[in-house]
Parts: structure tokens; C-alpha cells; sequence
């Protein structure tokens, strides 16, 4: 693909990844947040249901990307490091405290953050571990790109994959995820496995693999939905092998659709402001309705989700116009004019 080209079909489940993110927080990760929805609601059979493919949607098509223009000269690395600390970390300092702020002294907020001021970022504020883990990942990642022979590059890869997806096993799961080490952890194996999806060209690899993996995840699915519904008692954790292989399955399953829809791969195009700003714009539109005597759990999610995904992307589009909210908001450097043009 050209540099400035973009394949409408991962723009598209990029827009899908969105949706589900926003309305997960919309409806919140437990009965105590959120929406406060019972666990016998079909809120949260929906919540539950797509534990498995949210994050890994998000992180597939970020490997996925990230193979089409790949880092291979180690002289770069540094220069590329900089860079995503700009693009990832800069606004979700900026964000992330605002965020901290609002979730410990605004009113109408169903868990306040309790981290003390001075670890702020150091345990990353909810949601934003995503950033500090994807941003170890790209480090790992492109050290192996620039570092390793190429003709043991892809046994590389693999190998760390498997190797943090064993670890996100081993490891303990605690509060204290500093800097988003422990989630990396769990993101790892997506990316290398989106990054390796594009590498190779699975879309274009033999049929009877491609069939293979979509039968593989008619089982996985069948796990996950009996736990989710209840009829046994066993629902895999994030931290499992069972989780992990249905993500990796579930993401290479839906890249074989090829599914192109403007309005989606609309809302992708801004996915990363969107993440950046969906819990601030959805809480928001929750406490307003409910002060406003709106109590309807279908209003309350479907307005919280369209506000969540609609704000960010206000946002992005008027951020851009000013050098110091496109760099401080979006990470991103505003070019002049005239660079823009060649």
C-alpha cells in the first residue's frame, strides 16, 4: 500500500473495535459502574460476550499496520521511539491527568480513582494502560525488526509471542500494573499476530488454512458463550490460553470478510481520539441525562455510545487547526502549508 493509502476493510474494523470499546464503558466492566446493570442483563451477556475481541481487534490492526510500513534500520529506532512517545504518551499524560482529576473530585462518578496524585501514569488511569502496554510492545517489536537477522526475524516474533502469552498465564494479575508492563503482557501476542497476518498475506493464504481457522473458532466461541450464559461453570479469564487463542482466531476470522463500510471505517480513521476521550464524553452524557430525570437503560446507552464515538472526533477535527492542541491533545505535529502540499 502507498504511504498515505488506507485499505477501507481494516479502517472498518478499526471503526467496529470503537464501537465495542465505547459501549463496554458505556454500559461499564461491572454492575457496580457504569449503567449499573444487573449480571443477568443482556447489557452484560453483550459486555462479556466481547471481552475476547475488543482489546484484540484494537491491538491486530495496530500490527497489522504497523507491517506495512515496518521499522528495519536499527539507526532509526531511536528516532521512531521518540515519535510514538509523542503520538501515545504525551497525550495520554495531558488526557490521563484531566481524566484523574474529573474521576476523583467530580461529582456523579461511580469509582472514584484512588491512586495517590504522585503515582499518576506510573499505574496508568483507567483506560489508558492500553497505551503505556502498546507502546512497550512497539518498543519490543521494532527491536526485534532492526536488531535480528531477517531469516530469524518471524521465529523471533513467534517466539515472543508465545512467550508473553505464557507469561500473561504465569504472572499474577495485580492493581499495581506499572507503567502497563503486566498488560503488554497481554497485548503482545496480537500485535505479532496482526503484524504477521500482514507480513505474509494471510488473506491470501491457502484455503484449507483459512477454513481451518474459522472452524477452529466455532469451539472457542462455544467456551466462551456457555461461560458468559452460565451453563458451565467456567468462563476463561483475560489471562488464559483459551482467551488469547480466541482473540488471535477471532481477528484473523473477521480479516478474512473484507468488510468495507464507509460509516465505520469513518469512525476509524479517528480511533485513536476516540479512545483518548470516549470515557470523559460518555460519563459526561450519562450524569447529564440522569440529573436531567433519564433513566432508561436503552436511552442512557444508546446516547452515551453515539456521544462517546461523536465528541472525540469534534475534537480531533478542531484540535488539528492550532500546532499546540494537535500536538498536547493528538500527539500530533502540525505541518505548514507547504509541507503538507508535497
Amino acid at each position: 500500500m502507498l504511504k498515505n493509502q488506507k485499505d477501507a476493510s481494516i479502517e472498518t474494523l478499526r471503526g467496529l473495535a470503537c464501537i465495542l470499546l465505547v459501549a463496554f464503558h458505556v454500559i461499564g466492566e461491572n454492575r457496580h459502574g457504569g449503567l449499573h446493570v444487573p449480571d443477568d442483563s443482556t447489557f452484560r451477556w453483550y459486555a462479556d460476550s466481547f471481552a475476547y475481541l475488543r482489546m484484540p481487534l484494537f491491538t491486530f490492526i495496530s500490527g497489522y499496520v504497523y507491517a506495512l510500513r515496518p521499522l528495519t534500520v536499527l539507526g532509526n529506532w531511536p528516532r521512531f521511539l521518540r515519535g510514538k512517545a509523542r503520538r501515545l504518551l504525551l497525550p495520554m499524560f495531558v488526557i490521563g491527568t484531566l481524566l484523574a482529576v474529573l474521576q476523583t473530585y467530580a461529582p456523579g462518578v461511580n469509582e472514584p480513582f484512588r491512586t495517590p496524585w504522585y503515582l499518576w501514569h506510573i499505574v496508568p488511569v483507567s483506560p489508558f494502560w492500553f497505551i503505556w502496554a502498546i507502546f512497550w510492545v512497539f518498543f519490543l517489536v521494532t527491536l526485534i525488526d532492526t536488531v535480528a537477522d531477517p531469516r530469524r526475524r518471524t521465529m523471533l516474533l513467534v517466539g515472543a509471542a508465545l512467550t508473553m502469552a505464557l507469561a500473561n498465564v504465569l504472572v499474577p494479575a495485580t492493581q499495581w500494573d506499572i507503567m502497563g508492563l503486566r498488560s503488554a503482557l497481554y497485548l503482545g501476542p496480537f500485535f505479532i499476530a496482526g503484524l504477521l497476518a500482514s507480513r505474509f498475506a494471510w488473506r491470501e493464504a491457502p484455503l484449507a488454512l483459512r477454513a481451518s481457522v474459522v472452524v477452529a473458532l466455532v469451539p472457542l466461541l462455544a467456551i466462551t458463550q456457555l461461560g458468559v450464559l452460565g451453563v458451565i461453570p467456567f468462563l476463561p479469564p483475560r489471562a488464559s490460553l483459551i482467551a488469547t487463542l480466541t482473540g488471535i482466531v477471532g481477528c484473523l476470522a473477521l480479516l478474512l470478510l473484507r468488510w468495507s463500510w464507509k460509516p465505520l471505517a469513518f469512525i476509524g480513521a479517528y480511533s485513536f481520539t476516540i479512545y483518548l476521550f470516549h470515557v470523559p464524553s460518555a460519563v459526561g452524557t450519562r450524569v447529564l441525562l440522569k440529573h436531567a430525570g433519564i433513566d432508561d437503560l436503552r436511552l442512557l446507552f444508546i446516547a452515551g455510545t453515539l456521544v462517546g464515538i461523536a465528541v472525540p472526533i469534534v475534537i480531533e477535527i478542531q484540535a488539528k487547526r492550532n500546532r499546540w492542541t494537535s500536538l498536547f491533545l493528538l500527539g500530533q505535529r502540525k505541518r505548514s502549508p507547504a509541507v503538507q502540499k508535497q
